[in-house]
């Protein structure tokens, strides 16, 4: 180690130790970002829109048996898990405060989540489905399986998140 010391040292960054800034030098520091937080603003405004268009769509058509097959459920999971990630993608892209750090994380990973969790219990639902047809054996799915299913992968998911903001908010 004392023969290579120089080596050694080129794998720590310039920047170490870190420098803590005060909030004062924070925000001076974001008040010349430029034209990145706007497009960001109005790009998670456009993606807030299309979905909420797209939930009272979804609602309009909710008898229809397009809707019926799509199952309504999961549409209504995937519509409100992208809901939030575009709350989220807002919270992060307005200027940061404690509140905004904290929630714009929770409500992006509760939203992807919400948006993931139901389509890969719904593909592997449909895995069973045609491991069993190809057995020529009767195979059943119940919704609340399914719903059970994302439930847990959510409550995983906030139990996490808590444990985040406790030990580092």
């Amino acid at each position: 180690v004392v023969d290579h010391f120089d080596r050694i040292q080129s794998f720590i960054p310039r920047t170490y130790p870190r420098v803590i800034q005060n909030r004062s030098e924070f925000k001076n520091a974001r008040k010349h970002v430029g034209g990145l937080p706007i497009t960001s603003m109005l790009l998670s405004i456009v993606a807030l829109v299309a979905v909420t268009s797209t939930a009272l769509v979804t609602f309009w058509l909710r008898k229809k048996p397009v809707i019926q097959y799509a199952q309504l459920e999961f549409l209504t999971l995937l519509l409100t898990g992208l809901m939030f990630v575009s709350i989220g993608s807002l919270l992060m892209s307005m200027e940061a405060t404690d509140g905004r750090c904290i929630a714009g994380p929770w409500f992006t990973n509760v939203g992807y989540t919400l948006e993931l969790a139901p389509l890969i219990v719904k593909m592997v639902a449909i895995r069973q489905l045609m491991v069993a047809a190809r057995r020529l054996r009767h195979a059943t799915v119940s919704r609340s399986a399914l719903i059970g299913a994302v439930v847990i992968v959510t409550g995983i998911m906030i139990t996490l998140l808590i444990f985040w903001t406790v030990v580092d908010p």
